[in-house]
């Protein structure tokens, strides 16, 4: 899996999503036209940036109120922690 950055709040990936901070407190997971948003608080760990995301942050899509498979939202976490790491930045769950 590669990424490139979309300027310097966000990265897409060669996997098909990408993950942009859009504000202080939430950061964007993006795929296939659906959005997540994720709530965050920032902060450090180890001496560089973290951000805390709760547990349930990818149960839905913004905008569809059926819950994603468990498998999926595990995916999703994944590909979000990929994309955190390549920018530096720790995700704590």
């Amino acid at each position: 899996m590669t990424f490139t950055w979309l300027g310097k709040q966000g990265v897409q990936s060669s996997e098909g999503f990408a993950v942009q901070s859009v504000g202080r407190f939430e950061i964007e997971y993006r795929e296939g036209g659906q959005v997540v948003t994720v709530p965050v608080e920032r902060g450090s760990f180890g001496g560089g940036p973290s951000v805390s995301i709760p547990a349930n942050a990818f149960e839905y899509w913004d905008n569809y109120r059926v819950p994603n498979s468990q498998e999926k939202q595990a995916e999703m976490l994944r590909n979000f922690k990929a994309a955190m790491a390549f920018q530096e930045v720790t995700v704590d769950v």
